[in-house]
């Protein structure tokens, strides 16, 4: 179907098309209806075109876009946030999780340090040293760790207080104990203990490192 100038002069107006684009006798009809419509006479509409599909979104596209688009933002605005405060709040719990281990006295905490931004996969760990009178030997530290995580975590609530075999140790580790605890949600707390001398003393020093990780 051809359309006439007028048609096309009043599409072209319609949808923003160039004048400069359009045949004379068109271009007559586009400064006639532009006339018109600055003079508050709006001139016929943009025609119909057959096989032509309107670039207008339909009214339920819009309502979705209007819908959708707030609800995503604030989708990712609260994951943003859980995913903050849990952070936080799993190594708070990493550190409840090492509390009730209590060594003797004469063991110092030295450090205490923290793997990942996020606790997907994350630990906890504190080394303490022994500032004790006299030296401390390695095997009496060991023992000292054992009782302090078996009281701890006793078996009947938490399981038992395993050793790692030694071609499994850390480089350096003396000993190595271990016990596995609930920790949030459906996950799994390790609780792991090493010792291994203090290379930095010359009378028996030692240095524990005691590690929550989920």
């Amino acid at each position: 179907m051809r359309l006439t100038p007028e048609q096309e002069a009043a599409y072209a107006l319609d949808y923003g098309l160039s004048r400069a684009d359009l045949k004379p006798e068109v271009q007559a009809e586009y400064d006639r209806l532009l006339a018109e419509r600055r003079a508050g006479r709006p001139g016929q509409a943009a025609p119909e075109l057959p096989g032509l599909i309107s670039a207008e979104p339909s009214g339920f596209f819009k309502i979705y876009v209007r819908v959708v688009t707030p609800l995503a933002v604030l989708a990712f605005v609260a994951f943003v946030v859980v995913m903050a405060v849990n952070t936080r709040d799993n190594f708070q719990t990493l550190r409840a999780d090492l509390a009730p281990v209590q060594f003797p006295s004469g063991y110092r905490l030295v450090t205490v340090s923290r793997s990942r931004t996020n606790c997907s996969g994350c630990s906890l760990t504190e080394t303490w040293a022994w500032f004790g009178n006299g030296g401390r030997t390695v095997s009496a530290a060991c023992s000292d760790v054992y009782h302090a995580m078996t009281a701890a975590y006793p078996p009947q609530n938490y399981g038992s207080v395993e050793a790692n075999p030694r071609q499994e140790m850390p480089a350096g580790a003396v000993c190595d104990y271990y016990t596995i605890k609930d920790g949030p949600g459906f996950t799994k707390a390790s609780i792991e203990v090493i010792v291994r001398p203090d290379k930095t003393q010359s009378d028996g020093g030692v240095v524990i490192q005691l590690t929550a990780t989920y």
